[in-house]
């Protein structure tokens, strides 16, 4: 048995209640909207004013979904505490939001909907007596900003190659970026927060539980990165960076999580190797030759495939013995 297609009546109120952008947006800009995303077609536009004007609504301003109203053509009520009373056969689909950028509404499909982001529906999501919605184009990239009464950035979106990036921002150095390629589908996103007077940002894979990049920025300009294993947590390697330097002051790769080499300028420390001599050259309480628990715990757990070549030739050319 064939599944009836939707009538234009019930892709309009299924499409308006997908976004609460599009609550707040007049009939006539929720409708072109579906028609450029080919949800309805102009017949079908054209059909929906009617039935709504025949039921009692002005095609030409806002519908408000929580009033008795609207839901009064459509077989629902509301009384005066709100409380809707609808069919037995009425499902009301949940929201879906980003898990850590709460304020980004997804689709049921986990995508973005860019048409939300573009100048048009963002003067229309935010009013005017409240908020400021300005557009800024350079050469390159065209960004729109929204401000409230006191001039506070709330939001920003930049158009870049990829997509869009879309900036919630909660104070002046704490934000919630995300970036989504053209398709809706969320690249990665960026968690940012003041650590006393530095700024810490985190940036994520969409679906990996660990940050796989820390930046830490001080007030001198000066900035920190750490490279993390997004799958595990541990640090793969940190460098340290001054400001306008063209390359990094030092910098440290990890092996299983702890320090395996530091680079600083011209001197190289081989942590590794240190701790390896320290824990096969020990004695025990009387002074003979033994080996520390750490040797197996700790140890040989950062030499790996990667780094044993080097880790061989530095034992050797720093002690003088060849631990093979």
């Amino acid at each position: 048995m064939a599944i009836p297609e939707l009538t234009p009546l019930q892709k309009y109120e299924q499409f308006k209640n997908s976004s609460p952008q599009y609550k707040k947006m007049s009939f006539s800009q929720v409708c072109s909207i579906m028609v450029e995303q080919k949800i309805l077609t102009a017949a079908e536009t054209q059909e929906l004013s009617k039935s709504l004007f025949s039921a009692g609504f002005n095609s030409n301003a806002t519908i408000d979904l929580m009033s008795s109203s609207t839901y009064e053509p459509f077989g629902l009520s509301l009384n005066n505490q709100n409380n809707k009373t609808k069919p037995s056969n009425y499902v009301e689909l949940p929201k879906k939001h980003h898990s850590v950028v709460t304020s980004l509404e997804l689709n049921n499909d986990g995508k973005v909907n860019l048409n939300t982001f573009t100048l048009s529906a963002l003067k229309s999501t935010y009013p005017s007596d409240k908020y400021s919605v300005q557009q800024f184009k350079d050469t390159q990239f065209s960004t729109i900003v929204v401000k409230d009464n006191k001039e506070n950035v709330v939001l920003s979106v930049t158009d870049t190659i990829q997509g869009k990036s879309i900036t919630f921002h909660s104070g002046k150095d704490s934000y919630k970026s995300v970036q989504v390629n053209k398709l809706g589908e969320i690249e990665f996103y960026v968690v940012a927060e003041p650590v006393g007077d530095n700024v810490r940002m985190k940036r994520f894979n969409p679906n990996d539980r660990f940050p796989n990049n820390t930046f830490e920025l001080y007030p001198d300009g000066s900035r920190l990165m750490t490279n993390i294993d997004s799958k595990t947590g541990k640090i793969r390697f940190e460098d340290f960076w001054k400001k306008g330097a063209n390359s990094a002051t030092w910098s440290i790769e990890y092996s299983d999580g702890k320090p395996y080499k530091k680079v600083q300028g011209d001197k190289v420390e081989y942590i590794l190797v240190n701790d390896l001599d320290k824990d096969i050259t020990a004695t025990n309480a009387i002074g003979l030759p033994t080996t520390r628990s750490s040797l197996s715990d700790n140890v040989l757990k950062r030499i790996t495939y990667e780094n044993v070549l080097e880790t061989l030739d530095e034992y050797k050319n720093s002690t003088g013995r060849d631990l093979i």
